[in-house]
């Protein structure tokens, strides 16, 4: 089998795939890539089942949708590059007391432009270029900082419905 070397990552091309990996029995965080370049999406998807997430993959924004709107997401890692929908609208879906961490990658590498992303609601931010040890770094570092209160809690959803419960 070849490699696919992405960053100073290595991962066997027979270990990559694209659409839903892992399963929901699995203790780790539920995490959603919006990566529309499958030689990141893949190898990133496959580390981070190996951490123990459970990963979801959308190749686009229309996608990523669909996902957002049947799951309940502890992180999402969005590719400004991805074409066809607006990251500026998702981040405002997404980000809300209680919604999953958003990791952004690429796109302009101003730090005017990170900061403006920030404040937008991004936990971080990855400019080009990105290596698949930094993403899967940060993913990491951005679950670890999430509040306690966050997983303390039932997410009921019927329909278009979604009541968080806390318990404890």
């Amino acid at each position: 089998m070849r490699p696919l070397r992405v960053g100073p990552s290595v991962v066997r091309a027979a270990d990559t795939h694209a659409s839903s990996v892992g399963d929901a029995a699995q203790t780790g965080a539920q995490i959603l890539l919006v990566l529309p370049d499958l030689t990141l999406a893949s190898p990133l998807a496959c580390c981070l089942d190996d951490l123990g997430h459970s990963v979801k993959v959308a190749p686009t924004g229309r996608a990523a949708e669909r996902l957002l709107d049947r799951w309940r997401f502890d992180a999402v890692v969005i590719d400004l590059d991805t074409e066809g929908f607006s990251t500026l609208r998702m981040m405002r879906r997404l980000a809300s007391p209680g919604g999953p961490a958003i990791v952004l990658l690429r796109g302009q590498t101003e730090p005017a432009e990170w900061v403006r992303w920030l404040k937008a609601g991004a936990s971080d931010f990855v400019p080009s270029p990105v290596t698949l040890d930094e993403v899967v770094a940060r993913v990491e570092g951005v679950l670890r900082r999430r509040s306690p209160v966050d997983d303390a809690q039932w997410t009921l959803e019927i329909g278009a419905l979604r009541m968080s419960v806390p318990f404890g």
